[in-house]
């Protein structure tokens, strides 16, 4: 492939031309298989923790929001130094930033990530994350919801904790709208019709839709993002 300029495959094969001759490069399957993800245990020697996360979802000290009070307690606990990045601002984009290195066997820097649990059964499907040790997690064991111990796309959660549960929140003028907003079925007031929303994630707003009953219809589905699971990456690759 040295001598074929990318441009110039795309002009004579085609995608499909495209892919093939990626194939035949030698570009390796996504999947990795359990033999091949396992990492050795440097725990006892590498006291250090690259934890990568979205922007606001960790508490902060008031006086100074460089410090990260529940992290602190971590390392005085442990003895083990938290690198904390903010960095995450969307589900697909960070796939799209370390994908390439985990498909290939190589190391992206990071110990433990936060996304979404429909990202979450991407990762685990793909064989992209390690299964963790629950004997060294008792909190895990002793308070995770049971309603989320044991979700489709991790049984028994081996390769994956909750960081967090709920849905979207939902941000809104209250003064302006002049009244509250007290359930999903308030959204769709007639009043609230020609509202604009900026969502990242199509997910929780088909969510609210198809649970706001006999209403829903009047939601304008061209304006909904589009979908962008699962389905549609496996589609691309």
């Amino acid at each position: 492939m040295s001598d074929l300029s990318r441009r110039s495959v795309l002009r004579g094969f085609g995608l499909a031309g495209l892919l093939a001759a990626a194939s035949a490069c030698g570009v390796p399957p996504a999947h990795i298989a359990a033999a091949d993800r396992a990492a050795r245990d440097r725990s006892a020697q590498d006291k250090r923790l690259n934890f990568a996360n979205w922007p606001l979802y960790i508490d902060v000290d008031e006086k100074n929001a460089q410090q990260r009070p529940t992290l602190d307690a971590f390392t005085a606990r442990t003895g083990i130094k938290v690198q904390y990045t903010e960095e995450i601002n969307d589900n697909d984009e960070f796939f799209g930033k370390i994908s390439p290195a985990l498909m290939n066997h190589q190391d992206i820097g990071r110990d433990l990530i936060v996304v979404s649990d429909w990202m979450s059964a991407r990762y685990v499907r793909l064989g992209w994350v390690q299964e963790m040790d629950r004997a060294r997690q008792p909190n895990v064991t002793k308070y995770l919801d049971p309603l989320l111990r044991d979700p489709a796309f991790d049984r028994g959660r081996r390769f994956a904790v909750p960081w967090q549960s709920g849905i979207t929140g939902i941000a809104y003028n209250k003064k302006a709208l002049g009244r509250e907003i007290q359930h999903v079925s308030d959204l769709w007031a007639p009043d609230l019709k020609q509202g604009d929303a900026a969502v990242r994630d199509g997910r929780g707003v088909r969510a609210a839709h198809a649970g706001a009953g006999r209403r829903r219809r009047e939601v304008d589905r061209r304006r909904l993002p589009p979908d962008d699971g699962p389905g549609r990456l496996a589609g691309a690759q």
